[in-house]
């Protein structure tokens, strides 16, 4: 289990337990204000929400290497440096990585994303 903690969601928490036995890793990672995670065979992937920037950032490391790693800009939400077109983000399970859907003002959209490879999902509207 993966859980993301803290006022800004600088703490990201993973659960690995077998037999009875749960061993527990942190990671401290910059307070951004938003951030999801999900454990994936690749390791943890985490996207945030960078308020004071604009955006949606992604890391996606093993828990013991997401402090140092790099941090890949995703989305520049940001009109004019001023008005965010970025509604809303979600994490989930796609296969053996993750879907991102990120909701804006001009619709949803789609990424999957395995390890450090970052696709496109067509989605379709009825």
């Amino acid at each position: 289990m993966t859980q993301v903690s803290g006022k800004k969601g600088e703490h990201v928490r993973q659960w690995k337990c077998a037999n009875g036995i749960c061993d527990i890793a942190v990671a401290e990672l910059p307070g951004f204000g938003a951030r999801r995670a999900l454990a994936t065979d690749a390791g943890v992937v985490t996207v945030s929400r960078v308020f004071d920037r604009g955006g949606l950032h992604l890391r996606v490391a093993p828990i013991d290497k997401l402090t140092s790693a790099k941090s890949v800009a995703l989305f520049d939400d940001l009109e004019n440096g001023k008005e965010s077109w970025l509604r809303g983000f979600e994490l989930l399970p796609f296969g053996r990585g993750a879907a991102l859907v990120v909701t804006t003002t001009g619709g949803v959209y789609v990424l999957k994303i395995e390890g450090d490879k970052v696709t496109p999902v067509e989605v379709e509207h009825s």
